[in-house]
């Protein structure tokens, strides 16, 4: 901010000394106008500030840290986009797609608390195909691999319910098995 302001300044005292008296008002006007607008963008991105430094600046430290950042949503906003992923997932695949990075997310979170791994690894493992070893939630997890055959409506709804299933099992201690 300061730079600019001083950067300004230089341009009018270089300006006021080519200018002929008439040119000099309308220029007064322009530069008035610019600061104005200089200080309330200014005033504008001040309050964005303290969320520009929450983010980090390299992708590294983004996947090694397990907070979830851009959940700021409302609550029945989330829970809509999460209820028409899963209901239109037998049908397309962004929506497959939308819900397998959400599950993603939790499992990768989940398993590198309980297994003290980083998040890369276990993020690597899961689009390698090394992990999970329950059948539903890798489906659910890999929604786009080729060799995986779509689901029809009634598979799709099953298989999201079994995985979520292993999933909230595994949250709470016990295994990742297909019961």
């Amino acid at each position: 901010m300061i730079l600019v302001v001083a950067l300004v300044l230089l341009a009018t005292q270089v300006a006021w000394c080519i200018l002929s008296r008439e040119h000099r008002a309308k220029f007064l006007r322009t530069l008035a106008m610019l600061l104005a607008l200089i200080a309330v963008a200014h005033v504008i991105a001040s309050p964005l500030r303290p969320m520009q430094d929450e983010v980090p600046s390299r992708p590294r430290e983004l996947a090694d840290r397990p907070v979830a950042l851009g959940f700021r949503r409302e609550p029945m906003r989330v829970l809509t986009q999460l209820f028409e992923e899963v209901r239109y997932g037998h049908k397309a695949s962004e929506p497959r797609r939308e819900l397998a990075g959400r599950l993603g997310r939790t499992a990768v979170v989940l398993r590198a608390q309980r297994e003290a791994i980083p998040l890369r690894r276990a993020w690597d493992e899961i689009e390698g195909g090394e992990w999970p070893p329950h059948p539903a939630l890798a489906a659910v997890l890999r929604p786009c691999d080729i060799r995986t055959p779509p689901l029809r409506r009634g598979d799709h709804l099953r298989t999201v319910d079994r995985a979520v299933s292993a999933l909230w099992n595994y949250a709470q201690g016990g295994k990742l098995d297909d019961r």
